[in-house]
């Protein structure tokens, strides 16, 4: 076994402290950011001013969709609504499209065609003939 030397022990020391400090300053640094702005919203809802990205969110055009039973709110360049799916031009407005979601099985038994490749056509097996 090799034994170190002081020297050597206090520098492994310093460098684990010197790792310690330093996470803890990058975690510490966050902390007090995520802070700071958490009271900065506070006091400005208590005095009124509106959230900053509330109001980009709102200043950005939004384009609602014309399915009676939808109306989701969509972005301007949008070309099919992102709730229902519908097309937002004018053609798809005029004539809506419904469509009949239906769960489906993704399985090797879920195509019919499958099933009676693997079904026995009739009759009794060889070994079940008497």
């Amino acid at each position: 076994m090799v034994a170190m030397s002081f020297g050597g022990i206090f520098f492994l020391v310093l460098l684990v402290i010197g790792v310690i400090a330093l996470t803890m300053l990058i975690f510490g640094s966050i902390v007090l950011v995520k802070v700071v702005r958490l009271i900065s919203r506070g006091i400005a809802g208590l005095l009124g001013m509106p959230d900053p990205r509330l109001s980009m969110r709102s200043q950005a055009a939004s384009l609602r969709c014309p399915r009676s039973r939808c109306h989701a709110e969509n972005h301007t360049t949008a070309k099919f609504c992102r709730r229902c799916g519908m097309g937002m031009n004018a053609l798809a407005q005029r004539h809506p499209t419904e469509v009949r979601r239906t769960a489906m099985s993704w399985n090797r038994y879920s195509d019919p065609n499958r099933i009676r490749a693997i079904q026995p056509t009739g009759g009794l097996s060889d070994n079940q003939q008497a």
